[in-house]
């Protein structure tokens, strides 16, 4: 039995701003901001939006979640328009800092079949059983997922990709290490 009062994909006031519900999990809703940001709020936080997108607020100010940047290393080069890169140094950050899109997809593409690692979850594993990944057809797969992402949203999201991958790897090499 679920408590979700809102459907998925259906829009509601959070402070006084209409968002759309992108999902439900224990108790949080998913929220996705006319930013593109996802914030999570509780179901008391929320309210159906009103006949003529009126809110109950008549603030104009915009949600912005504040990143802790005292957890990230700024600097160490340059993203593609210019500005000092933002990331959490270590070695993936490392390889795709300073990245396009295109560049990020095609190096984590690469780096995820010759490491033999074509694949990002153990569902995606399952559901691509059979299928044969070389590294054209695994950025294909990338540049359809995240097309219409900025240049630091897609490096963000490869190298989360390359960390999940690097955590397999280690997972994988502990136990054989153990038998």
């Amino acid at each position: 039995m679920t408590d979700q009062k809102f459907d998925t994909n259906s829009e509601v006031t959070f402070k006084g701003f209409t968002v759309l519900v992108k999902g439900y999990s224990k108790g949080w809703y998913s929220l996705l901001t006319e930013e593109g940001d996802t914030v999570k709020a509780r179901a008391k936080d929320l309210s159906e939006v009103k006949a003529g997108n009126e809110s109950d607020d008549e603030d104009t100010t915009k949600v912005r979640i504040k990143p802790r940047m005292e957890n990230y290393t700024i600097g160490l080069g340059q993203t593609v328009s210019g500005r000092d890169t933002v990331d959490i140094d270590d070695g993936t950050a490392g390889r795709l800092r300073g990245l396009d899109a295109v560049a990020a997809i095609q190096e984590s593409a690469k780096l995820m079949v010759e490491l033999g690692q074509e694949y990002l979850s153990k569902g995606m594993k399952k559901q691509l059983a059979g299928i044969n990944f070389d590294g054209l057809s695994l950025f294909a797969f990338f540049q359809e997922r995240y097309e219409g992402k900025n240049n630091g949203m897609v490096r963000m999201n490869m190298g989360n990709v390359l960390r999940g991958m690097e955590q397999r790897l280690e997972k994988q090499l502990n136990k054989e290490e153990v038998k």
